[in-house]
């Protein structure tokens, strides 16, 4: 496996993992329904998965995971927001959590 590449679950697909930087809001949600938001950047992005950094550390566990990625590029004037919907896969140096895709999209909102 190359540097920057990723295998995705037992598909044993590779996919490219790409170093972006972007800011990002989370609501992580645990099996009990409690729900914490919190705020951070992304490491890295791939068309399954990403690495985010917290701003503040996230207690250990299974969590589903909504992120709100705010994409530095307009649309008429409209800002995107990349929304995605997944689950914490694991983490990585410093905190970082790991985010598997279960369905993403753009929005946009006007300025």
């Amino acid at each position: 496996m190359n540097k920057g590449e990723v295998r995705s679950g037992d598909r044993q697909q590779v996919h490219r993992r790409y170093p972006i930087v972007l800011d990002v809001e989370y609501f992580l949600t645990d099996d009990r329904g409690l729900v914490r938001p919190g705020r951070g950047r992304t490491v890295s992005l791939s068309s399954t998965g990403a690495l985010i950094q917290p701003d503040q550390p996230i207690p250990p566990g299974a969590f589903r995971v909504q992120l709100a990625v705010y994409w530095p590029v307009r649309q008429d004037k409209a800002a995107l927001t990349l929304m995605i919907h997944g689950y914490a896969t694991g983490r990585g140096a410093g905190g970082a959590i790991s985010v598997a895709f279960w369905r993403h999209k753009f929005t946009t909102a006007c300025v």
